[in-house]
C-alpha cells in the first residue's frame, strides 16, 4: 500500500517536471508569437503558464494511466473481456484524469504520510 502511494507519487511528479521542460521549452521559443488561448502579455510568463500547463497534461495523464491499469488489474478475466470490448470507458476515465488528478494527488500524499509516520512511529 505504501509502495503504490510512493510509486505513484514519483511517477506522477517526474512526468510532470517532463511535461514542464518540453512545454516550458516550447513556450520559450514560442515567444515571440501570440496565443489566442493564453491572454498574458508578458512573454516570460505565458512561457511559464504554457510550462505549468504542459506538466499539468503529463502529469493528469500518468494519473489517469495509473488508475485505470489498477482498476483493470482488479478485475475479472471476463470482465476484462468486457472493458476491451468497450475500451472506450477507461480511456474517458484516463483523459478524465484532469479533473481528478489534483484532488487524488492531494488525497494520496495525505495517506501516504499518514502511512508512513505510522510505520515510523514503532
Amino acid at each position: 500500500m505504501l509502495e503504490n502511494r510512493r510509486r505513484y507519487i514519483v511517477l506522477t511528479s517526474a512526468l510532470f517536471g517532463v511535461g514542464f521542460v518540453l512545454y516550458g521549452s516550447i513556450g520559450l521559443l514560442t515567444m515571440q508569437y501570440d496565443f489566442d488561448f493564453i491572454n498574458i502579455s508578458n512573454p516570460w510568463l505565458r512561457a511559464l503558464a504554457i510550462a505549468l500547463l504542459g506538466g499539468y497534461f503529463f502529469s493528469s495523464l500518468m494519473s489517469g494511466i495509473i488508475v485505470v491499469t489498477r482498476f483493470i488489474s482488479k478485475r475479472s478475466f471476463n470482465e476484462k473481456i468486457i472493458l476491451a470490448i468497450f475500451f472506450v470507458v477507461p480511456m474517458y476515465i484516463v483523459l478524465g484524469a484532469a479533473f481528478y488528478s489534483i484532488p487524488y494527488g492531494i488525497y494520496n500524499f495525505i495517506k501516504y504520510r499518514q502511512l508512513k509516520n505510522n510505520l515510523y512511529s514503532y
